[in-house]
């Protein structure tokens, strides 16, 4: 089986000309959501590949157009949409993987812009030390030092009228 038997390979071509470029690790990806249980519907699938394939919202702008195109389809909610065969999708995909291995070597895919960072919600006061570290040490020099000064004033009179009184007795 080549790639164009696989039931999505003209979509996924038609993704890849318009830059939604599919990876083996995308291959993968679909296989393992395809295996999940539950109803397939052509909602259901546009749904899973929509969010395995489409990146940011121009992709998935231009997915969900490719996909109506593709398929052909007035998508409602509350029509009913005929259910996929599952197992077939499977087996043709595991064989398109197998395919494009030995095929294709994986392709790096191309780097995306870095996403700019979110601002700061708040942002750290700017603290100003300067001056009010100026002032606090000057403020604590100064009670220092007419600490000091008051100590020796008062030793000094104490002295001074130690002496006054011992030359009084001496007298």
């Amino acid at each position: 089986m080549n790639g164009n038997d696989f039931p999505l390979s003209p979509f996924l071509a038609a993704l890849a000309a318009d830059g939604i470029s599919l990876t083996l690790r995308d291959y993968a990806r679909i296989h393992l959501a395809l295996q999940t249980d539950g109803a397939w519907t052509i909602t259901r699938l546009r749904d899973t590949l929509l969010g395995l394939l489409a990146r940011d919202a121009d992709q998935q702008e231009l997915f969900l157009r490719r996909f109506h195109d593709f398929f052909a389809l007035e998508l409602a909610v509350t029509d009913p949409i005929a259910e996929i065969d599952v197992r077939q999708v499977l087996a043709d995909l595991q064989r398109l993987t197998a395919d494009r291995l030995v095929a294709d070597p994986p392709k790096a895919r191309q780097p995306q812009p870095p996403r700019p960072t979110p601002p700061l919600w708040h942002k750290p006061p700017k603290l100003n030390f300067g001056f009010w570290t100026l002032w606090s040490t000057l403020l604590v020099v100064g009670l220092i030092t007419v600490g000091y000064f008051s100590t020796l004033y008062v030793f000094s009179e104490t002295n001074r009228q130690m002496l006054r009184e011992d030359s009084d007795r001496l007298k």
